[in-house]
């Protein structure tokens, strides 16, 4: 949820501090060696740490990281879904400590992939921790991935699948154009969809019910399209199934519609 409140890159986490009282280092009530902290210290320490940064927070925060202009995603969605919960239920209850520390590392240099060295984002990429775990529930996704990066494609699944994510900068990695063949040689009816980058996230618009805010890139790639007026490659408008209109552009000559939030 961080990264659609926040827009764009997004690092979420649970603070996980003592509560006071509890004697644990670092929390409020902590004891001196030696001896007891008094009741009133105690207080004042939790007193003063609620006016800290992410003291004593037990919700999550995020921090949100800028990224260049001309990062680019393409989603390819199969047409059979797969519950969260049965991907879920895939994984295993422990990993080896290897496995872990390498997708720390990669996690690490995905960061600096997406922010400040671009070549890096093939390699950033990999991992260890859950794509090999689901690949035999969703082999047809399993397939993709394999054939997309073998061809130099920085994919991987998105979430817990089955769709597939590839990103890439201008001029770096397969154009959508070509994510979309290697989808079509697999087979599958793949819908693939080239995406912006929402930088601003949610937000509130004053107004009417005549108001509409300014165009946002978020969309659900799943929702039945109805063709609307002008609309094609190139342009137009398109609405769901729900009515509400999308405005039409395109990224690499394939169509990328943006949704109209109100």
């Amino acid at each position: 949820m961080a990264a659609c409140l926040a827009g764009g890159l997004t690092i979420a986490w649970e603070p996980r501090l003592a509560p006071p009282g509890t004697g644990a280092p670092g929390g409020a009530g902590a004891r001196a060696p030696g001896g007891a902290a008094p009741e009133a210290d105690a207080s004042r320490d939790a007193a003063s740490q609620a006016d800290e940064p992410g003291a004593g927070a037990t919700h999550a925060r995020l921090v949100k990281v800028p990224v260049p202009a001309t990062l680019r995603a393409v989603v390819c969605v199969p047409p059979v879904p797969l519950a969260t919960e049965a991907a879920r239920q895939a994984l295993p209850p422990a990993v080896p400590l290897a496995d872990a520390a390498a997708n720390a590392a990669r996690s690490a240099l995905l960061i600096a992939a997406l922010t400040s060295a671009p070549q890096m984002l093939f390699e950033a990429t990999e991992d260890f921790l859950h794509q090999p775990y689901r690949a035999a529930i969703m082999p047809q996704t399993a397939a993709l991935l394999g054939a997309l990066r073998r061809a130099g494609a920085a994919a991987v699944v998105s979430g817990a699948g089955p769709t597939v994510l590839v990103l890439s900068f201008d001029g770096q990695g397969p154009s959508a154009e070509a994510v979309d063949s290697i989808a079509r040689e697999t087979g599958i009816s793949w819908h693939v969809t080239p995406l912006h980058i929402d930088q601003q996230g949610a937000h509130v618009q004053q107004g009417g019910a005549g108001v509409h805010p300014p165009v946002s890139a978020r969309r659900e790639p799943s929702l039945d399209r109805v063709q609307g007026p002008g609309a094609g490659r190139t342009g137009g408008s398109w609405r769901d199934r729900t009515g509400f209109p999308r405005e039409q552009t395109a990224v690499e000559g394939m169509p990328c519609p943006l949704l109209v939030l109100s």
